[in-house]
């Protein structure tokens, strides 16, 4: 049977699971036992086991979020791209695309996946009897607390989620205590081959707020869903320039060299790039909304300010 023909079939079991089903929601009693429900981010109540034993988490971020919380032993599959845990990584038997029909061929107990994964695949899982819970991605320190201590609740890690938040407000009130007495602001830019990017309402800008430190895109007036180009980087005119890494370059991600960025004939005026401060900071880190945010957070205080850990 051909891929097409699968999807067909699964498409059709799914609306015939519909018509059965409908719109109906959870009913508490007729829970089986070792289940439980519990209200995702968007409203919906999810029937999932007390303790779930073969767990996908959708995202980098949410790998590293589950991994901190539960280990690897539990996880059924992660994605193709690097996160954090790369030894426990090479310990989890299946990779996965992002698609319905991946996930069901391997009947994960429990699906974690952000907000901006597909909402028609969600639908899809769920009619099929997934238990898939949906989070909020987090942008902000606040919001990522909040979802380690979300995420830890539900798979029944309350103490571990309490720990990584604690650790990260203990590095964090270092660095503030450092960054805030600097005597001048300086401006900052996120550089990759989407052009200047990290406007407001992105995790690097709540960096920049962090480290008090000024945001170029958000100073240009851009939003996070926004990009700026290279005659945006000429007007802004920043005093460091942070590049991710290219971490991401096996799954055709190639990030923008520095050297590049040096020898290029239209950024010569670029204060960042007269006084060689451009730097590379871990993908992993710098475009992360788990706990990692913190290493990103360190690291800018380093380039930027000098901050020693």
């Amino acid at each position: 049977m051909t891929t097409y023909n699968r999807f067909c079939a699964l498409l059709l079991g799914v609306l015939v699971l519909f018509s059965i089903v409908g719109c109906k929601s959870f009913d508490e009693t007729k829970l089986v036992e070792g289940m439980h429900l519990v209200r995702d981010s968007t409203g919906v109540m999810v029937a999932i086991p007390d303790r779930p034993s073969r767990i996908i988490p959708v995202g980098v971020s949410t790998e590293d979020l589950v991994i901190s919380l539960i280990g690897h032993e539990r996880v059924l599959a992660i994605g193709n791209l690097p996160n954090n845990f790369p030894e426990a990584s090479q310990q989890i038997k299946y990779r996965i695309k992002l698609n319905a029909e991946s996930i069901m061929a391997l009947q994960p107990d429990l699906l974690i996946v952000p907000d901006w994964s597909d909402s028609e695949m969600i639908t899809m899982l769920r009619a099929l009897k997934i238990p898939v819970y949906v989070y909020k991605a987090p942008h902000t320190v606040s919001e990522i607390k909040v979802t380690i201590q979300e995420l830890a609740s539900i798979l029944h890690e309350q103490a571990k989620g309490a720990a990584m938040v604690a650790d990260m407000e203990q590095r964090l009130t270092k660095v503030q205590s450092f960054t805030k007495g600097v005597s001048e602001k300086k401006v900052v830019a996120f550089y990759s081959i989407l052009g200047l990017t990290g406007g407001l309402g992105s995790t690097f800008d709540t960096i920049c707020q962090i480290i008090n430190a000024s945001n170029a895109a958000a100073m240009l007036g851009l939003d996070v869903s926004e990009s700026g180009k290279r005659e945006d980087l000429l007007r802004i005119n920043p005093d460091i320039i942070i590049v991710p890494s290219n971490v991401y370059s096996f799954d055709q991600y190639k990030e923008i060299e520095v050297e590049n960025i040096y020898r290029d004939p239209a950024l010569q005026t670029i204060k960042a790039v007269q006084n060689k401060r451009v730097y590379v900071i871990d993908a992993r880190w710098i475009m992360s909304y788990s706990q990692f945010m913190v290493n990103a957070v360190e690291m800018m205080a380093i380039d930027v300010y000098g901050y020693k850990k």
